[in-house]
């Protein structure tokens, strides 16, 4: 009787284990969604065009591999007027000079292990560009907007500090519908 349970705990623990993070909590074209009207209230934001989207993501890492994948196929899936450029975070020098040929874009963080998110929305910055995830404890750490869950239902983050600095400038209307991290100045 106890080896069963502990072998159903076992096969729980694995299949939570594969499933859990590599689907984001909040499915990729909710995400999608939610980014695309989010840039509509930010008044400095031009989101009439294509937006180029840069996903950085490490190859080694089996979850932000597979979301880097399946952000690509739900762009294409759902037809958006969204520009998916993979850039793999190896290292910060890297990162710095690959993005530094980027314009007028919106970098989306993938989960990532061993790597200074808060250098990532610095040099997002330095650069011009706005930051997105879908890792809600990368908005504390410096990205910008994040979608996370409250209650099973998709919760806006906004690290209002980090967004000024890249340049947003969000509705009251916004603001009012998300939740703030971080100083308010």
């Amino acid at each position: 009787m106890r080896s069963r349970l502990l072998t159903k705990i076992l096969i729980a623990a694995i299949f939570i284990v594969t499933t859990g993070p590599a689907s984001a909590a909040v499915p990729l074209d909710v995400q999608l969604a939610l980014f695309a009207n989010i840039w509509k209230f930010d008044r400095t934001f031009d989101s009439t065009g294509v937006v180029t989207l840069v996903i950085i993501y490490q190859e080694g890492y089996r979850d932000s591999l597979l979301i880097k994948d399946d952000l690509i196929a739900t762009v294409d899936r759902l037809k958006l007027p969204i520009r998916c450029v993979p850039l793999e975070a190896r290292t910060d020098e890297l990162l710095r000079k690959r993005l530094n040929d980027v314009r007028n874009a919106v970098v989306y963080v993938t989960p990532l292990r061993s790597v200074d998110i808060g250098e990532i929305a610095r040099i997002s910055r330095s650069h011009g560009l706005r930051t997105l995830t879908g890792v809600p404890e990368y908005v504390d750490a410096g990205i910008a907007v994040g979608i996370g869950e409250r209650k099973s239902r998709p919760l806006i983050i906004i690290n209002l500090r980090g967004a000024r600095a890249e340049g947003s400038d969000f509705s009251s209307q916004l603001l009012s519908l998300a939740r703030i991290v971080g100083p308010l100045s």
